[in-house]
């Protein structure tokens, strides 16, 4: 099958899952015969015109922007994977291939500005009953109301972010929540296919210790809160950057069993999960299926997940994950004494479900089963 993947890549000074997570679905494609053709605008690459804050602007407003078409037109695919047009393409290209178009849908972009549903220490749906105004009136996006106005008016109902998903063959959410969330507003069918990450070749031979915090260093990721919580001698490392990082740093400054490390390599951050007895995901926002929570679970180490995180009742389910409550040190402690009573059996599980259900394999047979139900067409 002839597919073409669409995406709007992220600058690397803000690491991206969703970056990661489109390279190796081309990758798995392209291993399982496909003709996979990856139709890419990264920022880093595009971001230095002097017009780039206006041309963005206008893409995420209205949609228009930088088309692909005249390359899907020579391509003649029979499926147009879309990841991503938020910031670098233009989505008026849709209309002409929805019949053949295929987007999944990473965050909650489509309906809130700042893609969290996430404002203020707290969960939030205004705009999805008042579009635009709110997210403007709260900075939502980049604490601007001049960046917000534009992505604002793109996920009201009838613009352009939203419209990709209402033309769309096929619609793909990672996890429950997201899916009900996006049939209730699109009133149409949504797909359920999670991410994948590539099995861990690193296997730890020694007991392993401590525990790790990966992501971006944001108020919405529940690092801040996360230390207030910690205990004093349980070793955390703290992997990633962003704008919190100084204040993490200070708040370390006098704990020694807590080390920021800073940015860290893909490869060797998979390569040193298997090292430690779990990973911690203390979001308070609604994130989709953390692609850190998949690689822990491919190297078999279970993960400490936030309640707020919207599949973290599903990982418990499955048997790789253990809920608790952020700002609520006993709820931490009591999950972080249940992984360790529990160590082999939560690894053979998290072992045995990464295969199952977010291994190469199972996305594969998932993903060809909606392309084929769209080239069929």
């Amino acid at each position: 099958m002839r597919i073409a993947v669409v995406h709007s890549f992220y600058s690397a000074t803000q690491p991206s899952g969703e970056n990661a997570v489109v390279q190796d679905q081309v990758t798995a494609l392209r291993a399982a015969g496909h003709d996979v053709h990856l139709l890419a605008r990264e920022t880093d690459k595009v971001a230095g015109g002097l017009l780039y804050p206006l041309a963005s602007a206008l893409s995420a407003a209205i949609g228009v922007g930088p088309d692909p078409g005249a390359q899907l037109d020579l391509l003649q695919p029979d499926v147009v994977h879309l990841h991503n047009t938020f910031p670098n393409w233009g989505s008026g290209w849709t209309r002409h291939w929805s019949t053949r178009l295929v987007t999944t849908v990473h965050n909650f972009r489509p309906v809130c500005a700042a893609a969290t549903l996430f404002r203020d220490g707290h969960d939030c749906e205004e705009c999805l009953t008042l579009p635009v105004i709110p997210a403007i009136r709260h900075r939502c996006y980049r604490n601007s109301a001049a960046a917000t106005t534009p992505v604002a008016f793109g996920a009201r109902p009838g613009g352009p972010l939203r419209r990709m998903l209402t033309r769309s063959a096929e619609v793909v959410v990672l996890n429950p929540y997201a899916q009900t969330l996006y049939e209730r507003v699109l009133g149409r069918q949504v797909r359920l296919v999670p991410n994948f990450v590539p099995v861990s070749s690193a296997r730890q031979t020694t007991r392993p210790e401590g525990w790790v915090f990966v992501g971006r260093l944001t108020e919405e990721k529940g690092i801040r809160l996360l230390l207030a919580d910690w205990p004093a001698g349980e070793r955390l490392d703290v992997i990633g950057a962003g704008p919190l990082e100084a204040d993490i740093r200070h708040l370390a400054r006098d704990r020694e069993w807590i080390r920021v490390r800073g940015s860290m390599g893909r490869e060797d951050l998979i390569s040193g999960l298997s090292s430690y007895e779990g990973l911690v995901v203390p979001s308070l926002c609604r994130e989709g299926l953390p692609t850190t929570i998949l690689e822990a679970m491919s190297a078999g180490r279970a993960s400490i997940v936030s309640s707020r995180v919207a599949a973290a009742e599903a990982l418990a389910d499955q048997g790789a994950a253990v809920v608790y409550t952020p700002g609520d040190q006993e709820s931490l402690v009591a999950s972080m004494a249940n992984v360790r009573q529990n160590r082999e059996t939560l690894s053979a599980s998290c072992l045995s479900t990464h295969q199952a259900r977010y291994s190469q394999a199972a996305w594969l047979k998932a993903i060809e089963r909606v392309y084929s139900a769209v080239a069929a067409v």
